[in-house]
C-alpha cells in the first residue's frame, strides 16, 4: 500500500477553516483537539515518567501546534525533531518553542526524518487515532528503526474499553451515516493488537494504560496553575514499547484465544500494575471450592479473594467478579505471609475492611501493639520496623491508596535518596537534632533494600539516585516487605478523634482501633489537593507538643511589576544558573515561569528565603561577564548584543535582556562602562520576590512539631510516652534531591524499632 497519509487534504481542510474562523492561538488549540495547556504538561509529565533526561533526544511525530516542544524547550541540552503534514501548524509550534535548535519539519508521507539509532524518544500523540492499522504499524517500523537500544516510543490511542471514548465512536457513526465514509473518522483499536505488532516489529511492551486512569504522575516541576501536581489521565490510553537492549530477547504476545476475560483493575498506580497488565493465563480458571478459600501463591502479585489475581495463580480467575459486598478496589498480594498475618494488603472501595479479613462489628475495638496514621513514605517504613520486631501494626489513611507522594515524586521515577546525605543538608530549629535517625538508619540502607528487590536505579547529578522505571516499583516494595511482616493495611478511614484514656484510641469512619503506641506520619501541608493536612500538627498539639510555625518550603517563586513582565514572555526557558539566598548558595538548572521563577536552584534556594529578602542570580556561573563581553566587543565589533549574548544563554533570554539593557546597535559601539554594568547584572542580578506559589506547589513543609518535644533517637513524644512523631509533620526539611525521603525513611525506621 502506499505510504502517503489518507487524511492530509482533509486535515489541511479542516486547519485552514479553524484558522479563517478563530483567532490564531484558539484555532490551533482546536485543530489539535483543545485544551492546550493540560495536554502540554501531561504530554511533558508522560514522557519525564519514562525516563526524559535533559540531553534526550526526542522525535514528536504528529507534533501539531507543538504542545509538547513548549515543554521540552525548557530543557538547553535537549535535541528535538518534530513533523506534521500542516505547514501552518509547524510555523505555529517553532514561534511558541522559541528554540533555533528545534527542527520542525512537513511531511506528506509515513517518514522520521532522523538516521537510524538516533533517538532517545520517539512521540506519537493524537496520530494513530486518525490513521489506518497499516498506517500506524509501518510509523511503528519507522520508530523502531529511529530508536537507539533501550529507547522508547510512546503514543496514545483510541479503545473501545474507555466508557468516555464511546461518544467519539458516536460521531464516527454520524460522519458515516450523513456525510462519507472517507471522512476524518477516528480509530480505534485493540491493546492485544498492539501487544501483537510489539511482538512483530520487535519491541517489548513497557506499559498500557486506560485513558481514564489517572496514571500521569505531574511533580512541582512539570506543573502549572492550571495544572498542578498530582496523577492525571490523559483522556486517550496509552502505550508504551521499548527497543530491547543487544541480546535482549522480545516477549511473546499473550494469545487471547487462550485467555478468558479480566475485569480491568480500577486503580492504574497499583503497585505492579506492569506486570498485571502483560500477564497471561494458560486457560479458563476452576472456580474456587467455597469450603476451602484458595490460597495465593508466594510470588506475583494476585488475591484469592477477588478479581485482581495474577497470572496463574490459585487464588483468582482472572475476569471473575469480587464476592458479594466486596467490591475491590486494588489488590496486590505480598509474599513471605506469616502464620495468622493478613492475607494481603488490600482494600475495598470505602476501606471498609482488609482484604482476608471479617469486617469489624458494630461497636468493636479492635486492638494493635503500633497504630501509624498516614500511609506515605515514613508510616510505611515505620509500619516494616515495628512488624519486624514481631509488633502487631495497623497501618490507616483516609486517602484511597498509599503512597501517593512516592508515585508522583521524581517525574514519576522517584528520587528515593542521595549518596550525599549530610545532617547539615537538612534545615531545623535544631540543625543537630536530625544526626541520630540518619546514622541509625543511612542512605546506605535503603539502596541495599532497593538491590534486594532487583529495583534498577541510578545516580544523576549531585548524588541524586531515581529509579529507572516507575516509583511504582518503590511503592510496590514497600508494600511487599509490610505484608511480609503482617502489617494490617486500611485505607479510606477518617479519623475522627484520637484520645489516651490509658492506651491510643482512635475513632474514625469505620470502626474505633486502640493501640499501645501511636505514630503520627500524616506528613505536613504541601500538595493539599493530594491530601494533604494538618492533621499531625493538630493532633501534637492536642497532646501537648509544640509546633514551629509552617510556611511553604521547595517551591517556585513568584514576583511582580516589571521584573514578570520581563519573565512572563520567559516561560519555559532554562538555564544553568547559581543562586544565592542569604548564605545558602546553590547550582542547578533555573527556569522562567508565568508568574516567576522556578526549577531546582529556586526551589533549593525558597526554604531558605523570607518575604521581603532579596535573591542573587548569576546566569553565567563560572564566566566573568564583564570581561567575556569587552572581549566579545573586540572580536566580533559588528554583531548585535543580544547575538553574543546568545552565545551563552538562551535565545529568548538573550534577546529580551538586551532590549531591556542596551541601546539597539552593534556592540563594537557601546561603551565599556555600559557593558560592565550588563555584566554586573548577569553575574549578580538582584530581585526580591512578591511570594511563592504557596502550599499548592511545595513539595515539603518548612516547620512542623517541635524537634525539642522528641526524642532525637526515638522521635518518641518526651512528655507523652508510646507517641511518635516522623516524616514531614516533624521540624526537619531536607534539601531538594531525595533528602525528604531519606529523612521519611530515617525517621520511620527508628520510631519503628521503638513503637
Amino acid at each position: 500500500m502506499s505510504n502517503q497519509f489518507r487524511f492530509l487534504q482533509t486535515y489541511e481542510q479542516m486547519v485552514d477553516a479553524m484558522l479563517a474562523a478563530y483567532p490564531e492561538d484558539q484555532a490551533v488549540a482546536l485543530a489539535v483537539g483543545g485544551d492546550y495547556e493540560r495536554i502540554c504538561v501531561l504530554e511533558h509529565a508522560l514522557l519525564r515518567a519514562n525516563g526524559l533526561q535533559a540531553d534526550s533526544r526526542v522525535v514528536d511525530a504528529g507534533c501539531g501546534s507543538g504542545r509538547l516542544a513548549t515543554q521540552l524547550c525548557r530543557y538547553p541540552g535537549l535535541r528535538y525533531v518534530g513533523t506534521d503534514v500542516v505547514q501552518a501548524l509547524l510555523d505555529y509550534a517553532r514561534r511558541r518553542a522559541g528554540r533555533p535548535d528545534f527542527r520542525f519539519e512537513r511531511i506528506d508521507r509515513i517518514h522520521l526524518p532522523v538516521p537510524d539509532a538516533a533517538a532517545d524518544f520517539v512521540a506519537f500523540f493524537s496520530v494513530f487515532t486518525h490513521l489506518l492499522h497499516e498506517e500506524s504499524y509501518v510509523y511503528l517500523a519507522e520508530a523502531h528503526r529511529a530508536l537507539r537500544p533501550g529507547g522508547k516510543v510512546v503514543f496514545s490511542f483510541l479503545e473501545f474499553a474507555v466508557p468516555q471514548a464511546w461518544p467519539v465512536f458516536q460521531g464516527n457513526l454520524d460522519w458515516v451515516r450523513n456525510q462519507s465514509v472517507a471522512g476524518h473518522l477516528n480509530v480505534f483499536q485493540h491493546r492485544d493488537d498492539l501487544r501483537l505488532w510489539a511482538e512483530r516489529l520487535g519491541f517489548n511492551v513497557e506499559d498500557i494504560h486506560h485513558g481514564d486512569d489517572r496514571f500521569i504522575p505531574v511533580d512541582a516541576m512539570a506543573a502549572t496553575e492550571a495544572v498542578p501536581a498530582g496523577a492525571y489521565a490523559l483522556g486517550q490510553s496509552v502505550c508504551v514499547l521499548r527497543k530491547p537492549l543487544p541480546g535482549e530477547a522480545v516477549a511473546k504476545a499473550p494469545d487471547s484465544r487462550a485467555r478468558p476475560p479480566r475485569a480491568r483493575a480500577a486503580d492504574p498506580m497499583a503497585p505492579n500494575s506492569r506486570r498485571a497488565m502483560a500477564s497471561t493465563a494458560s486457560g479458563p480458571a476452576k472456580p474456587p471450592d467455597p469450603a476451602q478459600r484458595p490460597q495465593p501463591r508466594r510470588t506475583g502479585r494476585g488475591c484469592g479473594r477477588c478479581a485482581d489475581a495474577g497470572p496463574g495463580e490459585a487464588g483468582g480467575a482472572a475476569g471473575r467478579a469480587p464476592p458479594v459486598g466486596h467490591r475491590r478496589r486494588r489488590c496486590g498480594t505480598l509474599p513471605r505471609r506469616p502464620a495468622g498475618g493478613p492475607r494481603c494488603a488490600s482494600w475495598c472501595e470505602g476501606g471498609t475492611r482488609t482484604i482476608g479479613r471479617p469486617a469489624m462489628p458494630q461497636g468493636a475495638v479492635a486492638a494493635f501493639d503500633v497504630a501509624i496514621i498516614g500511609a506515605g513514605a515514613a508510616g510505611l517504613m515505620c509500619a516494616i520496623s515495628a512488624g519486624r520486631r514481631g509488633r502487631r501494626v495497623l497501618l490507616l489513611d483516609h486517602a484511597d491508596q498509599p503512597g501517593k507522594k512516592i508515585l508522583i515524586s521524581g517525574g514519576g521515577r522517584c528520587n528515593f535518596t542521595n549518596h550525599e546525605v549530610a545532617a547539615d543538608r537538612f534545615l531545623s530549629a535544631n540543625r543537630h537534632f536530625c544526626r541520630s535517625a540518619l546514622a541509625r538508619y543511612t542512605q546506605h540502607d535503603f539502596i541495599a533494600l532497593v538491590d534486594k528487590h532487583r529495583i534498577p536505579h541510578h545516580e544523576k547529578t549531585l548524588g541524586q539516585l531515581f529509579c529507572d522505571g516507575s516509583a511504582q516499583a518503590i511503592l510496590a516494595m514497600l508494600l511487599e516487605e509490610c505484608g511480609g511482616v503482617g502489617v494490617d493495611l486500611r485505607l479510606g478511614h477518617r479519623i475522627a478523634a484520637v484520645e489516651r484514656p490509658g492506651r491510643f484510641r482512635i475513632a474514625s469512619d469505620h470502626g474505633t482501633f486502640e493501640a499501645e503506641s501511636l505514630v503520627l506520619a500524616t506528613g505536613g501541608l504541601s500538595i493539599p489537593k493530594m491530601g494533604a493536612t494538618g492533621f499531625a500538627h493538630d493532633v501534637a498539639r492536642r497532646f501537648g507538643l509544640p509546633v514551629l510555625a509552617t510556611r511553604p518550603a521547595l517551591v517556585p517563586l513568584t514576583f511582580g511589576g516589571d521584573d514578570l513582565a520581563l519573565m512572563r514572555p520567559l516561560s519555559g526557558v532554562a538555564l544553568d544558573c547559581a543562586v544565592r539566598c542569604g548564605p545558602a548558595g546553590f547550582r542547578e538548572a533555573l527556569l522562567f515561569t508565568h508568574r516567576g521563577l522556578s526549577g531546582p536552584a529556586i526551589l533549593q534556594a525558597s526554604s531558605y528565603w523570607r518575604e521581603g529578602q532579596s535573591i542573587l542570580l548569576d546566569l553565567l556561573p563560572g564566566t566573568a561577564a564583564a570581561a567575556w563581553l569587552r572581549e566579545r566587543k573586540r572580536s566580533r565589533p559588528k554583531a548585535e548584543p543580544r547575538t553574543i549574548l546568545a552565545e551563552r544563554l538562551p535565545q529568548r533570554l538573550a534577546h529580551a535582556l538586551a532590549a531591556a539593557h542596551l541601546p539597539a546597535e552593534p556592540i563594537g559601539g557601546l561603551p565599556d562602562r555600559v557593558l560592565d554594568r550588563l555584566g554586573e547584572l548577569l553575574n549578580a542580578w538582584h530581585l526580591t520576590p512578591g511570594g511563592s506559589e504557596g502550599y499548592a506547589k511545595a513539595e515539603v513543609t518548612l516547620g512542623g512539631i517541635d524537634t525539642a518535644a522528641l526524642s532525637s533517637k526515638t522521635l518518641e513524644a518526651k512528655a507523652v510516652p508510646g507517641l511518635f512523631v516522623i516524616g514531614e509533620a516533624v521540624d526537619v526539611t531536607g534539601w531538594l534531591g531525595g533528602y525528604n525521603f531519606q529523612w521519611a525513611w530515617s525517621s520511620g525506621w527508628v520510631a519503628g524499632e521503638a513503637a
